[in-house]
């Protein structure tokens, strides 16, 4: 059975989306109440074989586990309003330039979340700094002062580009 679900997955996948697509609400709703039942029911095996599946992850998929689950936890405490997202995006547009946070290389740089989002760090801008690719991925889910010091440049340059304010179309 596996050795076919392997290899017609992706049919068996577009099925199910396409059942799912045409099903009613009620359905729907039927269908979600039945998988808490089940699980309600069969909660201890499915421990079971969640732990199961976690102990055969290798250490780099285990820590995009354990990354992607306090992403989740994050987005569910931290509710991000409208205005919050805007000015997010608007800071990221406006350090678009702007040199490495942590080592000021001019060349690329990411946008990398100063605390990060594993450690609980939010998507709001002041937790933003522009970042090169190899302090990024040497930070991997520090906290960004924690990360400077270890690297030895102190504390961390803190030269946020805001946008700045055109005279001609002051006050609209």
């Amino acid at each position: 059975m596996r050795e076919y679900t392997a290899a017609a997955g992706d049919r068996i996948n577009a099925r199910e989306r396409e059942k799912y697509a045409s099903a009613s609400p009620e359905e729907i709703i039927r269908r979600r109440q039945a998988s808490a039942e089940y699980h309600r029911r069969n909660r201890a095996r499915i421990i079971v074989l969640q732990r199961e599946r976690y102990a055969r992850l290798t250490p780099e998929q285990r820590e995009a586990h354990r990354s992607a689950r306090a992403r989740r936890k994050v987005r569910l405490r931290i509710a991000m309003t409208a205005e919050d997202r805007q000015a997010s995006v608007g800071y990221r547009i406006a350090t678009m330039n702007d040199p490495c946070f942590y080592c000021g290389s001019i060349d690329e740089t990411h946008i990398d979340h100063f605390i990060p989002l594993a450690r609980g760090g939010t998507e709001h801008w002041w937790n933003l700094v522009r970042a090169c690719p190899p302090c990024n991925m040497a930070k991997h889910a520090r906290c960004g002062t924690y990360f400077a010091l270890m690297k030895g440049c102190g504390e961390p340059r803190r030269t946020p580009s805001l946008p700045e304010a055109d005279p001609v179309n002051i006050g609209g």
